[in-house]
This record gives structure tokens, C-alpha cells and sequence, in this order.
């Protein structure tokens, strides 16, 4: 949960390399809750740690609500290029505005497309997505529609299944 510690360059620090050394002996994988000012030092690490996989949850909470497109976009595109980087399509209609169309995610939604193919994953945010006076299902079915009408880049196999069973090793 970096996005809760103040200091923004926290990854970074020197005294975390014996942990992350552990997690890669382990085989365990980092589920990055971050937030948009942390995506310079995402790159950072995920380049001293190759090895490691990373993914980032709720595509790291762009400022949909505020209309905020950059830096955000640019830096999801340099994550993207990252092969040990994956993102989690979830969380999104909570930074939107109270009341906002699902409509408003579309760019946002093309955007981690693009960066991240089928390292997509999907994920409910439920209960949270309550606070943005949304459902479960609707949620559920803005993530079915983008997903087809994705012109076949993106599968619903490897957005609900795949992408997350590749990530965390599962069968």
C-alpha cells in the first residue's frame, strides 16, 4: 500500500533489497498500490529488480475525476515496456466523479490496453466501487463490454483468467 507512505521514494530505500531478494527466492510476486506520483520510481524499481514481478493495482488510480490524462499516460507507457510489469483493470470508477458516466473510463481503459495487451487482469474492487454508488455487476459488465469491443486485442479468457493465473503462477 505505497500509496499510504508519505515519503514517495520508500521503494527505493537500500534496507528493502534483503526482503525483495527474499520475495524473488520465494517466488512470490508485489501487488504495487500506488498512485500516480509513484510511477517514476516504479520504473526505477522495476528496472533494479527485473526479476521481481509487479503488478499495479487499479492502474495506479489516474485522476479520472479531475479530467487528468498526463503524466499518467505517458508513465503507464514506459511501465509498459516492462515485461516483469503487469496492471490490474479495477478501481477505476472510484476516481471518477460521483455520478460520472462509464463512459468517461473508455480512454483511460484503451490507454492500459495498449501499454499492458495481455498483461491486463481484471479485478472487482468490490466492496470499494460501493463509495462510487456502483454494482458488482455493473462493474463486472463495463469490464465485459470493453473487453469485447476491444477489436480482439484483448480476450475475456486472458482478462478475467489468464493474465492473473500467467502473473501469480497459477494452474
Amino acid at each position: 500500500m505505497l500509496q499510504s507512505i508519505d515519503d514517495t521514494e520508500w521503494l527505493l530505500r537500500p534496507e528493502l533489497a534483503p526482503a525483495l531478494a527474499a520475495m524473488l527466492h520465494a517466488g512470490l510476486r508485489l501487488d504495487a498500490l500506488v498512485q500516480p506520483r509513484h510511477l517514476p520510481v516504479l520504473a526505477e524499481f522495476a528496472g533494479r529488480w527485473p526479476s521481481l514481478q509487479i503488478v499495479i493495482d487499479h492502474g495506479a488510480k489516474p485522476r479520472i475525476g479531475h479530467g487528468e490524462v498526463e503524466p499518467w499516460r505517458a508513465q503507464m507507457t514506459e511501465l509498459g515496456r516492462f515485461p516483469n510489469i503487469h496492471c490490474k483493470m479495477s478501481g477505476l470508477r472510484t476516481q471518477q466523479a460521483p455520478g460520472a458516466p462509464r463512459g468517461e473510463l473508455r480512454p483511460y481503459l484503451l490507454h492500459l490496453l495498449s501499454c499492458f495487451q495481455d498483461r491486463l487482469m481484471w479485478g472487482s474492487d468490490w466492496p470499494v466501487l460501493l463509495h462510487s454508488h456502483d454494482q458488482y455487476a455493473d462493474w463486472l459488465q463495463t469490464s465485459i463490454d470493453f473487453a469485447t469491443h476491444s477489436e480482439g486485442v484483448l480476450t475475456l479468457d486472458s482478462l478475467f483468467r489468464g493474465a492473473a493465473s500467467r502473473f501469480y503462477g497459477l494452474s
